[in-house]
Formats: structure tokens, sequence, C-alpha cells
């Protein structure tokens, strides 16, 4: 049995959970399996994140807010990995960053934008490493 701030109690393992700040609010709640998270869930640190887990991992599609409840991600997770589509968002409800990893890392054009929604850059990826800034190659050592 894990010690610490995850520790699960036998009578804990096949049901819901919560864990709750000195204030009583909810930081994270969730359901576990045999000391793993599964079904639907949420963590609430200084930010929330909602989604579902198998096996302990993120799996389907996730998003996360701000303090303030403004959404501040959106995208989907395959085995803990971002895969697919992700849009980040500045505070103010405008698009931060778009585009698309595969299994955890980024791939083909993500771009980024001003605080006024305005793109400022796109950056190309290819298997995770930047290799154009606005269609200008990029050479890394």
């Amino acid at each position: 049995m894990k010690k610490g701030r995850n520790v699960l109690y036998e009578w804990q393992r096949r049901r819901p959970m919560a864990e709750y700040d000195e204030s009583g609010h909810v930081l994270q709640k969730g359901e576990y399996a045999e000391g793993e998270e599964q079904g639907n869930g949420f963590i609430r640190w200084a930010t929330k994140e909602e989604g579902s887990y198998v096996n302990g991992l993120r799996d389907g599609q996730w998003k996360g807010y701000y303090g303030d409840g403004t959404l501040q991600y959106e995208g989907k997770f395959v085995e803990d990995n971002p895969d697919g589509k992700h849009i980040y968002y500045w505070e103010n409800g405008a698009k931060k960053d778009e585009g698309f990893y595969v299994m955890g890392k980024k791939e083909g054009e993500w771009f980024k934008f001003n605080p006024d929604g305005t793109i400022f850059l796109i950056v190309s990826f290819k298997n995770g490493l930047e290799k154009k800034y606005d269609g200008v190659k990029c050479f890394l050592r």
C-alpha cells in the first residue's frame, strides 16, 4: 500500500474517493479500482482538470480550467499521453496555442496566438522536434 498523499485504505479500493483542503474544498475526486484511478474524475490544485482514467492513466477527452473556471486547455489523452488536437487558451478565453500530438509528441503545424486572438507564430514539428518557424527551417544541434 502506498504511503503519503495518495494513501488508499482497503475499504476505499473499489469506491469513489475525494481529497479535501483545510477549508473543505474538493482537491481531487474520482473512482478507484485496485488502487488505480478509473472512470471519470477531476483534479483541482491551482487549476481544475476533468477527464477519465483507465488503469490510473488519463484516457479520452480532458479539459483543464484556470482557478476562476475559465477553460485553460482541451484535448485527448491515450495512456496518459496527449494525442490528437489540443487547444490551450489565454485567461481571457482567446486561443493561446493549437496543434496536434501523436502519442505525446508535437506533430505538424502548431499555431501560437496573441491574447487578442491573432496568430503571431506558426511552428512546424516532426516527431516532437521543431523544424520550422513561420516556414523557415530551423537548424538544431
